[in-house]
Parts: structure tokens; C-alpha cells; sequence
């Protein structure tokens, strides 16, 4: 469910697939915190780093990660036909992370909702 997609990321994303030759483009959203910080809770509670040697490590001085938005794949009947892997053969174009909503939980829909607000007040302002 995509409620914020709009048809200029559509385009500009199916656009940088056919530009660059490549078999496959999705849009990207870069993590909002440095996934080498991720932690594990145990069932007692108790919190772990996947990553202990970058506990002391700024956040800032560590690498961005990206993930798939899931919104739309874009990709050359060629490329599906034969088996390529649509992620590794392909290309990411980053968008920004307040257009994208996952939507699995009725928390999801008031997210999205509220961000839709946010920028229709935008559009209008300007």
C-alpha cells in the first residue's frame, strides 16, 4: 500500500532505469539511524549490539543504510524473464522517508494520514 506515491516518482525513478541501462530501479529510503547501532533484546530484557565494536562509535562517522521502500519495482521484461535478482541487478533511487508509509497496523494509517496533512499544509504554503 503506497498511500504518498506520487506519479513524478513514478516517472523519475522508471526514467533513471532506462538513462543508466539498467535491468531494474526502486525506490530506496535511507535508514534514520545508523543500522551498525542495531540492538537485540533478550527475553529478559537484557540489550545487545549486533555490531559491539561500534558501540562507541558517533553515529554520524558511520556508513548510511538504505532499505527497499516496497512501493514499485520497475524492471525489462528481459530481466524478469531470465531470473535476475531485482535488488542486485538493479539500481536504488533514494526518496525521501516522509513519503514513504509501510502500512501493516492501524498505527500505519494515522502515520500516513498525518503526513499527508503535513504536506498538503506544504503545497499550500508555497
Amino acid at each position: 500500500c503506497t498511500p504518498l506515491l506520487t506519479s513524478e516518482c513514478l516517472d523519475e525513478i522508471y526514467q533513471k532505469m532506462l538513462d543508466g541501462d539498467h535491468m531494474f530501479s526502486y525506490p530506496v529510503v535511507r535508514y534514520s539511524h545508523p543500522i551498525q547501532r542495531a540492538m537485540r533484546m533478550a527475553s529478559n530484557g537484557k540489550m545487545s549490539l549486533f555490531q559491539p565494536e561500534h558501540e562507541l562509535t558517533r553515529t554520524q562517522d558511520l556508513e548510511p543504510a538504505y532499505h527497499d521502500a516496497g512501493q514499485f519495482y520497475w524492471g525489462k521484461a528481459d530481466a524478469w524473464l531470465s531470473g535476475k535478482k531485482m535488488h542486485t541487478d538493479g539500481i536504488g533511487v533514494q526518496i525521501s522517508s516522509r513519503t514513504v508509509v509501510d502500512i501493516d497496523h492501524i498505527d500505519d494509517i494515522e502515520r500516513a494520514e498525518l503526513i499527508k496533512k503535513s504536506l498538503m499544509i506544504e503545497s499550500q504554503q508555497s
